[in-house]
Order: structure tokens, then C-alpha cells, then sequence
């Protein structure tokens, strides 16, 4: 049996801790409303093979219905989470563990591929392994990675197109089909974040591999008219893009460039190696790959940046998912190099700086201790004290009572009927209101509700806005102890 050598061994080293990172305590914290919703559409995949924005008993919708078809049939978000999903429950039963899992391990192995694509794009094994290291360490990617949503999927497909770019200008014969899958499974994951990929590889191709322009034009119009049906169906949404706002589009591209340069690749980063070159007098050379490579990667992300800001409903961190790999291979660089200079000591204290500065800590805290949240609580409380029968009337994060108790639930952000709330067994007022969508819940049950009728009921939970968040500046890694407790009004039973 042939030995590993250093290099693949390193690299199996580094995906076992991906892979700790992203599956340790999966469970451990329950699915907050954004995963609610995919898990819950994933059931009605299960159910009827589609996927729908209704149990039958619940809808699903977080925009007043803009969500499905007026047949319930899912438009807003492309299927392929929803698929991923149901295959886990399928295979591991429905629960909080399987409905994350899938997710994770993309996770894991966009990790992986990002080691593949690095070794191969620049016949490095020792850069690859920074990359895949800064990846691991990237505690951005792991909190997006670690949610039952497209975000991991979008970032693996994203890096599966780059690789199969590279093969396609190399004439490697499999590269054209390889690409076509991968841009079909992006669109299915993200169609912006299709376009953008698809758009940066033309113009990249056009400038640096002219005669690969053909073919992977013609992969590009095999995955448009491939996905013409999709394309129809998610027409019809109104996802608040509208006509093209040239202020509103600056705004976007200010807010994506920042979040990049404060939680992906930190502009700081920069002064190291020039550091190195001022004080050894060493200059790393360039070849024309190099240089290809380079324009690769920032044509990539300039080019998604300009999608994002134009066409992005809201201005949402986790877009940026498919972008965290790419600024990783470029921060593999900069290890690489600096291991060169001074060695793997100075290189691997700076990786392990920049882990610490992204919060890897609190996030190693998190996935070994139990996090609190509020709907945490008011799932565990209904799901003791509350009856299948029971109808539930909540402001906001509805979609985790619908996935964890078989109870009807009213609110939310549906906007659907709320008579049934004047008879709730069960009212939850969240403090916190997120949108004028719940607001208008709220302000209704207060003024309609017969609140003689309801006993209050305090549980040792924090009522913060949301159970938690995968953006880096809004997640929450500890349980939060400086905060009302969450308050449930219970029908008064006459006897």
C-alpha cells in the first residue's frame, strides 16, 4: 500500500477539522426561522415530491404570500436546498441534526475543493494547504456553512465552476461538462450568484483564453436554455429589485465591499507581504498563470459584487458565501510566501491571528455549550404543556413552531387571515418586532385580543429579535443574560 505523502496527508489533516467545525453540535442549537422554512418546504418535497409553501395546516410564507403560486408551489428560492434537505430526512428521519447536515458537509468539502483547485491551479501543494486551512479557520464560513440554507452549496458549486473553468482552458475534455453541472447546480443554489460566475468567466476567458471562448460560451447557453423553465417560475416573483436604482445599487456595492475587507479578507492582510519585501528584500515573482489566476479570482468577485448591488432584494451577508473560498486562495498566497521569507512559525501565528480576530473562540465556546434562544423556549414549552389541536398566535419566527409541534400557528410574517388569533389557545407578543410585517401583527392582536381572557406566563428565556442569526455581526456564540424574558399568554381554561 503506498505511503501519503506529507502534503495529502496534510490536506486529509485539515478536512477532519473542517469537518469537526462543522458537524460537532450540529444539533445543539434548534432551527431558527430562515432554516425553519427550508426544512419545512423540504417535508412537502418528502410529501408530494415539490415543494410547497403549505402543509396543508400552515403556510410557509415569509412575504405575505409572494413565496409560492397561487397552487402553493415554491418560487422564491431556487429547490435545490429544499431537495438536499428532504434527501437527509429521507435518510436520517426529519429533525434538526438531519436538516443541517447536508449543508455542513458541502461545507466540508468545498474545503477540500478549494485544496484541489489551488494545488491545481498553481502546481502548489503547500499553498493549497494554506487555503484550505485559512477556509477551516474562517469562522464566517463555518456559521454559514453550519445553516440549513443554500449558502455552503452556493460557495461549493461557485469553486466547482472555477475548477471546471480551468480544466475547459486547459482543452481537458471533461471540463465542459463538469461546468455545465456546476453552473446548473449554482443557479439551483443562487441564480445571481450563477449569472455573476458565468459573466466573470466570459470575461476572463475574452482577455486571457480566447480560443476557450467558444465552448464555454456554449456552456453558458446550455445552462440558459436548460433552466428557461426555472427562469419562468421565479420571474413572477416581486422581490423588491424593481427598476434599476443607481443609488440604492452604490449603497449595495459600499455594503458588500465592507463586508468583505471586515470579515473575509481584511485589507490588513496586505501589509505583510510588503512587510517581508521591505525587510528581506525578497520579491515574489509572478508568472503569466499567476497573473491569469489573480485576474481570475478578482474578475469573480468584482463582477459578483456588481450583481449583488443591482439585483440582491436586500443587502444580506450570506450572499457573499461564494466569495469566502476564493479570498481564502489569495490569503494562501500570503502564507505561502511568508513561509518562504520567515518560515511556517511566523505564517501559522498569522493564520492563527486572523482565526482569532474572526471569532474562533466564542465559535469553539458555542458548538460545545448549550445556546439559549428564545424560540428555543417556546418550542420546548408548547411542546410539554400545548396539544396538536392547539392554535398558536405569534408575532415573529412562526416557522420554527410549524417545523418542531403540530400545532396550528397564526402570524408571523405571512399575512394571512388572523381572525383564528382571537380565539389562540396559545399568543406569544415578541418584544422585538423585525418588519413592518410582524409589526402589523402585533399592533392587531394588541388592540383585538380579549386580553382578560389570558394568563401570562414568563419563561427563563432571552426575548431577543431573532433565535440566531448567520451574519458575523448579528450571531450570537454565548446565550444572552441581559435581556426581558420571553412571556407566553395562555387561554384561560374554565372548568
Amino acid at each position: 500500500m503506498r505511503r501519503l505523502d506529507k502534503h495529502t496527508l496534510g490536506g486529509v489533516l485539515i478536512v477532519a477539522l473542517a469537518a469537526f467545525f462543522s458537524l460537532h453540535g450540529l444539533d445543539r442549537e434548534i432551527l431558527w426561522q430562515d432554516e425553519s422554512e427550508t426544512a419545512l418546504v423540504a417535508k412537502t418535497v418528502l410529501a408530494r415530491g415539490l415543494p410547497f409553501g403549505t402543509d396543508g395546516k400552515n403556510v410557509f410564507s415569509q412575504n405575505r404570500g409572494a413565496d409560492y403560486t397561487k397552487d402553493f408551489l415554491w418560487r422564491w428560492h431556487p429547490w435545490l436546498q429544499f431537495y438536499l434537505c428532504a434527501g437527509s430526512f429521507a435518510v436520517f428521519g426529519v429533525g434538526t441534526f438531519s436538516a443541517r447536515l447536508p449543508f455542513a458537509l458541502l461545507g466540508v468539502a468545498t474545503v477540500a475543493l478549494l485544496m484541489l483547485f489551488v494545488r491545481r491551479r498553481w502546481e502548489d501543494p503547500r499553498r493549497a494547504l494554506w487555503a484550505g486551512a485559512a477556509l477551516t479557520f474562517s469562522v464566517p464560513f463555518l456559521l454559514l456553512a453550519r445553516e440549513a440554507r443554500y449558502y455552503s452549496a452556493a460557495a461549493f458549486f461557485t469553486l466547482l465552476g472555477l475548477y471546471a473553468y480551468d480544466r475547459l482552458t486547459e482543452k481537458n475534455k471533461s471540463g465542459f461538462l463538469l461546468l455545465f453541472c456546476a453552473s446548473f447546480f449554482l443557479f439551483h443554489s443562487h441564480y445571481v450568484l450563477c449569472g455573476a460566475l458565468l459573466a466573470a468567466l466570459l470575461l476572463h476567458a475574452s482577455v486571457f483564453s480566447r480560443d476557450r471562448f467558444p465552448p464555454l460560451l456554449a456552456a453558458c447557453l446550455a445552462v440558459s436554455v436548460v433552466n428557461l423553465p426555472a427562469v419562468w417560475l421565479f420571474w413572477g416573483t416581486d422581490r423588491g429589485v424593481g427598476l434599476f436604482n443607481a443609488g440604492r445599487a452604490l449603497d449595495f456595492f459600499r455594503y458588500y465591499a465592507s463586508e468583505t475587507l471586515e470579515h473575509i479578507f481584511p485589507l490588513l492582510l496586505l501589509l505583510f507581504p510588503l512587510l517581508a519585501v521591505v525587510m528581506t528584500g525578497r520579491k515574489p515573482s509572478f508568472s503569466p498563470r499567476d497573473r491569469s489566476s489573480a485576474a481570475l479570482l478578482s474578475m469573480v468577485a468584482g463582477v459578483t459584487f456588481v450583481f449583488l448591488a443591482v439585483l440582491s432584494p436586500a443587502n444580506y451577508f450570506r450572499y457573499l458565501a461564494a466569495l469566502i473560498p476564493l479570498a481564502c486562495a489569495g490569503e494562501g498566497w500570503i502564507l505561502r510566501f511568508l513561509q518562504d521569507v520567515w518560515g511556517i512559525v511566523p505564517a501559522a501565528a498569522l493564520l492563527m491571528g486572523l482565526a482569532v480576530y474572526g471569532g474562533l473562540p466564542p465559535f469553539l465556546y458555542e458548538i460545545t455549550h448549550r445556546y439559549k434562544g428564545p424560540m428555543d423556549g417556546i418550542v420546548d414549552y408548547l411542546r410539554k404543556n400545548g396539544r396538536d389541536s392547539d392554535v398558536v398566535a405569534i408575532t415573529y419566527e412562526d416557522l420554527p413552531l410549524k417545523f418542531y409541534t403540530r400545532m396550528r400557528v397564526v402570524g408571523g410574517l405571512t399575512g394571512e387571515d388572523l381572525s383564528p388569533a382571537l380565539k389562540a389557545d396559545w399568543i406569544i407578543l415578541r418584544k422585538h418586532t423585525v418588519s413592518d410585517k410582524d409589526e402589523q401583527v402585533k399592533n392587531y392582536l394588541l388592540e383585538k385580543v380579549a386580553w382578560p381572557d389570558y394568563e401570562k406566563i414568563t419563561i427563563d428565556f432571552p426575548d431577543i429579535p431573532y433565535e440566531n442569526r448567520e451574519t458575523p455581526d448579528e450571531h450570537l456564540f454565548h446565550t444572552m443574560t441581559r435581556e426581558d424574558r420571553v412571556v407566553i399568554h395562555r387561554r384561560k381554561r374554565t372548568t
